[in-house]
């Protein structure tokens, strides 16, 4: 196992001084709950619960020092398109390769836990949460936010949030460019399988998205406006 583990720990950049807190971060319940019907054996859970919160703060006192003039209200929202289960997938399957590390059970390997998003999330919480007990904050931080890096530039950038109208929103009020309007311009399809166009204008410009949903057409919609007025803006890359 320890010969598995050193390359994970080199893609890392941490060597573990307890390699069984690594071993532990990578374990499922289901994998725990067939071991410790011989020997005890924990999961990840405790470790998941650990990193969260150092995801928190490592990330949250990262973009506090980056943006020193966002209000706490776009850092937050900045910060949770970080550190979500989306985000840390990404970095799992990525950056980490864990699909091939994650230790399950039978019944979960045969259900496709390997690369269930769910999953790899929270091992990547897991696996931070393990450093930070095997080492200190300020390590465990840095681990976090030079795995996350990729991922904190693209969100920076508008290139990768879940949220597009929340993003375009505390652009368009960070630069004091105005007011933003939606409008829904077409319908069609029958009522199995609607599709919406949408418009949005804001800046002096506009974009149209389509969705399945009202929604769906908006967040497009705001997708393709962030993408066009930040190079307009010539807003330098963070």
């Amino acid at each position: 196992m320890n010969s598995r583990l050193a390359g994970l720990e080199k893609t890392l950049g941490y060597t573990f001084r307890n390699k069984a807190l690594l071993q532990q971060a990578l374990t499922h319940t289901s994998r725990a709950n067939e071991i410790s019907a011989h020997n005890h054996c924990a999961s990840y859970e405790r470790l998941e619960f650990v990193g969260d919160a150092l995801l928190g703060i490592a990330i949250g006192s990262y973009l506090y020092e980056k943006l020193p003039k966002s209000p706490e209200g776009a850092l937050s929202k900045i910060r949770a398109n970080i550190v979500c289960e989306k985000a840390l997938y990404r970095c799992a399957v990525e950056n980490l390769g864990l699909p091939e590390y994650v230790l399950l059970g039978k019944g979960e390997e045969m259900c496709g836990g390997r690369n269930k998003p769910s999953v790899l999330a929270d091992v990547v919480e897991a696996i931070l949460g393990a450093i930070y007990m095997d080492s200190c904050y300020d390590v465990a931080r840095a681990v976090a936010v030079r795995l996350l890096q990729p991922i904190i530039q693209d969100v920076l950038n508008g290139r990768f949030v879940d949220d597009y109208k929340s993003a375009l929103q505390n652009y368009i009020q960070g630069e004091a460019l105005g007011d933003i309007k939606y409008t829904i311009i077409s319908e069609s399809g029958p009522d199995h399988d609607k599709r919406f166009e949408a418009e949005v204008r804001a800046a002096g410009h506009s974009a149209v998205g389509s969705g399945h949903t009202k929604k769906e057409a908006e967040q497009a919609a705001a997708q393709g406006l962030l993408a066009l007025i930040k190079p307009i803006k010539g807003e330098p890359e963070k």
